[in-house]
């Protein structure tokens, strides 16, 4: 039988808190809502179930058990219908979320939480909550996004009656196009930052959604999108990483560090949270040579990555470790001063929408630099090699050719000049299995 454990998300508040079910079977361990809900001092924590002060407590108890009993249930017609193999964690969540969730409604033994309030609390928890993709921490980013979107809707609120007193039950397809509108036209925010805002709301509704406090399922219906729209974004060109390697930055150890650092990740692939932690138990080394095999943050997958030789470069220079990481936002600023050193002042254009209106900026490729460059010119790079599009997108965690291809930046050129050495080859492929065959014949 699995083993089944109650913990509240949050012992510590003075407010009602989700009952959480932990369980473990098979040497796996799945953290599942309950649509239970309970003041911390309502609840025995050495028992796992509510206090006999409740006035509810026997019927509230009797409601857990029966989740216990469910979840066993699952696991053993699982295996039944399975040849006995157990239900992986996604199969058994998508079983007891369709199954359990559906028929265990919450009964109401405290006062509901508001909309912000739960906002508010979800935002307070989050520095100590659970990534439920990667089981990790939520990241500094993440919750930074939840920030943003807190202190913008409270703006979007105050300024509009219809939603004075906004709640749960407000947020329907109206309020979807009154706030992308308000992002829009009054925030002037562009395409995607919207998009973010709104699947950052999303996902706060599908978490209180999951733990029974609202039953306004508007925000799951096709019309309620996450706004997104392709970018022009830069990458650097293999030429370009050579000149910066060999810029001469001895006389300011701080921006040789940053440029150092940064070569790590154009010829890694991997994202800023990722490279800038890589430590020196991460590299290893087989038969066919020496690799970084590092669990990333935002996915919580192992990516395997080859170090070549500008890297084994960069790690045998801070003798095998690499050069200590500054925030992002610094290392951004001092990209650029790096780039407008080495001479990267081409014009570049970047197009986005701004209040319906596609803007187009045009910048020096140097300002335009970020850390998120190292990774595009990565995934560039490679794919213009000619390397196996299946093994990039193993390293950069793109899951479909279509969302890869939209992401590496080639100009049209590019794509030409791919489409003339591609048909080059194959003629070259083709006139050396004739010789071939009239050498046989």
């Amino acid at each position: 039988m699995a083993k089944i454990n109650f913990y509240l998300r949050d012992v510590k508040t003075s407010k009602p808190t989700p009952i959480l079910l932990y369980v473990s079977y098979n040497g796996e361990r799945l953290k599942l809502p309950t649509n239970q809900i309970i003041a911390p001092e309502h609840w025995n924590e050495k028992e796992q179930k509510p206090r006999k002060s409740l006035k509810e407590h026997p019927e509230f108890t009797a409601r857990l058990r029966k989740l216990d009993s469910q979840v066993n249930d699952i696991i053993l017609k699982f295996q039944n219908e399975n040849e006995n193999r157990f239900p992986t964690k996604d199969e058994l969540k998508e079983i007891y979320t369709e199954k359990v969730l559906e028929i265990s409604k919450p009964k109401e033994i405290i006062k509901p939480l508001t909309f912000f309030e739960y906002l508010d609390k979800f935002i307070v928890d989050a520095p100590s909550a659970i990534s439920d993709q990667t089981n990790k921490p939520l990241s500094y980013h993440t919750i930074k996004g939840y920030r943003s979107l807190y202190n913008v809707l409270k703006e979007f609120s105050n300024q509009n009656r219809k939603y004075k007193k906004l709640d749960f039950k407000d947020i329907d397809l109206d309020f979807y196009l009154d706030f992308q509108k308000f992002l829009s036209d009054k925030k002037q925010m562009a395409v995607n930052t919207i998009g973010s805002r709104i699947k950052n709301l999303k996902a706060i509704l599908n978490h209180a959604t999951e733990y029974g406090l609202n039953e306004k399922l508007d925000f799951k219906k096709r019309r309620f999108k996450t706004l997104k729209e392709e970018t022009d974004a830069i990458y650097l060109t293999v030429e370009e990483l050579n000149t910066l390697e060999s810029l001469d930055l001895s006389h300011n150890s701080k921006l040789e560090r940053v440029r150092d650092l940064f070569l790590v990740g154009c010829w890694t692939g991997l994202r800023f949270a990722d490279f800038s932690k890589i430590k020196s138990e991460n590299i290893d080394k087989d038969e066919h040579g020496e690799f970084i095999e590092i669990d990333t943050q935002k996915t919580g997958k192992t990516v395997v990555v080859p170090i070549l030789p500008p890297v084994q470069r960069i790690v045998a220079k801070y003798e095998g470790s690499l050069p200590r990481a500054i925030s992002n936002q610094r290392m951004n600023d001092y990209l650029k001063e790096i780039g407008q050193l080495a001479g990267f002042d081409s014009i570049e254009s970047k197009t986005l929408t701004k209040q319906s209106i596609r803007v187009t900026i045009n910048k020096t490729k140097f300002e335009l630099m970020t850390t998120h460059t190292a990774r595009r010119s990565f995934a560039s790079n490679n794919y213009l090699a000619g390397m196996p599009t299946i093994s990039i997108m193993a390293i950069t965690g793109h899951s479909t050719e279509r969302s890869f291809m939209r992401y590496i930046k080639l100009t049209p050129r590019e794509h030409a000049n791919k489409i003339r050495e591609g048909w080059s080859n194959l003629l070259q492929t083709q006139q050396s299995t004739n010789n071939i065959l009239k050498i046989a014949i």
